[in-house]
C-alpha cells in the first residue's frame, strides 16, 4: 500500500511533456529534410528588451577585430588615392630671400638682397601603362581588404549565433536535467520507504542514491555549460542572452539542398574572393614593374625669377617648357629580381586560392552531411523520445501494481532523459549547421540583419 501511494505521487512528475514550457519552450519540426525551420516559443522571451537582429548588430559594432579591419580598409583606400595622384600634374613652388656677400675677382659685394622664385609643373604624358597599373593594383588591394573585413564580420556573427544557440540548448538541457533529478530523487525516496518497510535493503538505498548523484552531476554539468555560454555571449555583445528576444525561428529556411549548388555557392565566400583579389593585385604589380623598365615621357614647364644672384645683378627671369624622356639604363639587376619576386607571389596567391577552395569544399561537404544526418535522425529521435516516454508511463503503472521494481523504473527514467537529451542536441545541431552553411557562403550577416 505504501509503495502504491508513493507511486501515485510520482505520476505527476514523470512525464516531461506535462507542458511545452517545462520542456524548454522549443518546438522542432521533425521533417528536417523538407527544409522547414526550427521555431521557438516566444514565451521564453519574457522580459526581453532587444531583438536577436539588434544583438547581432551590437556584436558587429563593438568587436575590436572589425574595428581593426575597418582601419585597414581606410588605409587601403587612401593608398588608391595616393596612386591616383600620379596621374595628375605635380606643381612645386620654391621661394628664397636673404642677404648675400660675394667675393669676385672684381669689387666685392656686401649685404645685397638676394631673392629667387621658381615655379615648376610636371605632368607624365606616357609611361606604357605603369601609372594605371599602379592604380589598379591598389584598387585590387583595397577590394581584398574590404572582403577580409566582410569575412571577419561573418566570423564574429557566427560566433555570436553559436554562443546564443548554445545558451538556448544548455537552458533546455538544464530544464531536462532538473526534471530528471527530481524524478530520480522521488524514485530513490520510494526505495527508502521500501527499506523502512522491510521490502528493500540498505544496498538498494545506496544504489538508488548513486543514481541520484549521477543525475545531479549531469545537472551541474549542464548549468556550468550554460554559464559558459552566457559568458561567451556577453563577451561578444556586452549583453546577457536573457535580455534578447528569442526569434520566431531559431534558424532560417534552408534554401539550397543539393550538394552541387552548395559547392557553387562557396565561390561567393569573402575570404576566397579576397585571395582572388590578391592575385589580381600581384598581376597588376607585375605589369607596373614591367612598364617601369621602359621610358617615361613627361612634360615640364618652369618659370624662374631672381634678383641679385651672384652680386648686384638686378632682376632676371626666364620661362621654359620641355618634353623629356626618363629611363633608367641600369639598376644592378634589381628590377629583374623584383619581377621574379612578383611572379613567385602570383603563383603563391593561386595556390592559396586552390587550398582555400579545397578547405571550403570539404567543410561544405561536412556541413551537408551533418544536415542530412540531423534531418534523417529527427524522426528517429522523436520516435525514441515518444517510446521512452510511453515506456516510463507503462513501467510506472506496472510499478504501482507491484510488477516492476524501483530500479527498473530508474532505468526507464534514465532512458527517457537520454532520449530527450538526444532530441535537444539533434535539433540545435541542425540549426547550427544551417548557420554554418550560410557562413561558408558569406551570406550569414545579410541573412541575420534581414531578420529571421
Amino acid at each position: 500500500m505504501l509503495v502504491a501511494l508513493a507511486g501515485v505521487a510520482l505520476s505527476a512528475c514523470t512525464n516531461p511533456q506535462n507542458g511545452r514550457e517545462e520542456a524548454g519552450g522549443v518546438t522542432y519540426e521533425a521533417n528536417g529534410a523538407t527544409g522547414k525551420a526550427i521555431s521557438v516559443d516566444k514565451s521564453r522571451a519574457h522580459g526581453a528588451r532587444i531583438s536577436f537582429t539588434e544583438a547581432i548588430k551590437k556584436a558587429l559594432a563593438v568587436d575590436p577585430e572589425i574595428g581593426v579591419a575597418q582601419a585597414q580598409l581606410d588605409g587601403a583606400k587612401a593608398q588608391v588615392d595616393i596612386e591616383e595622384a600620379n596621374t595628375r600634374p605635380v606643381v612645386d613652388l620654391v621661394a628664397t630671400t636673404g642677404k648675400e656677400n660675394t667675393y669676385p675677382e672684381g669689387p666685392n659685394t656686401y649685404g645685397a638682397n638676394r631673392s629667387e622664385l621658381t615655379l615648376s609643373i610636371e605632368q607624365t604624358l606616357y609611361d606604357f601603362g605603369a601609372t594605371k597599373a599602379g592604380v589598379d593594383r591598389r584598387a585590387a588591394q583595397a577590394s581584398s581588404v574590404e572582403l577580409r573585413k566582410r569575412d571577419t564580420m561573418e566570423s564574429i556573427a557566427l560566433e555570436t549565433v553559436f554562443a546564443y544557440i548554445d545558451y538556448l540548448r544548455q537552458s533546455e538541457l538544464v530544464s531536462a536535467s532538473r526534471r530528471n533529478t527530481r524524478n530520480h530523487q522521488r524514485i530513490a525516496d520510494l526505495v527508502i520507504l521500501n527499506e523502512q518497510g522491510g521490502n528493500a535493503t540498505k544496498a538498494d538505498v545506496n544504489r538508488a542514491n548513486t543514481r541520484v548523484e549521477a543525475a545531479k552531476s549531469s545537472l551541474l554539468d549542464a548549468q556550468n555549460a550554460r554559464e559558459d555560454a552566457i559568458v561567451g555571449f556577453r563577451r561578444l555583445t556586452g549583453l546577457r542572452p536573457e535580455s534578447v528576444k528569442v526569434p520566431k525561428r531559431l534558424a532560417p529556411v534552408r534554401q539550397t539542398k543539393s550538394r552541387s549548388a552548395s559547392k557553387a555557392a562557396i565561390l561567393l565566400n569573402p575570404e576566397l574572393q579576397s585571395l582572388e583579389r590578391d592575385r589580381v593585385a600581384f598581376e597588376r604589380q607585375l605589369a607596373q614593374q614591367r612598364a617601369a623598365i621602359k621610358p617615361r615621357v613627361f612634360l615640364r614647364g618652369e618659370g624662374n625669377y631672381n634678383e641679385n644672384v651672384g652680386g648686384e645683378t638686378g632682376t632676371n627671369s626666364d620661362v621654359r617648357g620641355v618634353i623629356g624622356v626618363n629611363v633608367r639604363l641600369y639598376s644592378g639587376g634589381a628590377r629583374r629580381a623584383q619581377l621574379r619576386q612578383t611572379e613567385a607571389r602570383i603563383r603563391e596567391a593561386r595556390e592559396s586560392y586552390r587550398a582555400k577552395l579545397r578547405d571550403l569544399e570539404q567543410n561544405t561537404e561536412e556541413v551537408n552531411q551533418t544536415l542530412e544526418t540531423a534531418a534523417e535522425n529527427s524522426a528517429f529521435v522523436n520516435e525514441r523520445f515518444r517510446t521512452a516516454n510511453d515506456g516510463l508511463q507503462l513501467f510506472q503503472q506496472q510499478f504501482e501494481a507491484g510488477e516492476r521494481t524501483a530500479f527498473e523504473l530508474l532505468d526507464a527514467q534514465r532512458d527517457l532523459f537520454q532520449a530527450e537529451t538526444e532530441l535537444i542536441n539533434n535539433r540545435y545541431q541542425f540549426a547550427s549547421s544551417i548557420y554554418e552553411e550560410l557562413r561558408l557562403r558569406g551570406n550569414l550577416v545579410a541573412t541575420l540583419l534581414s531578420g529571421l
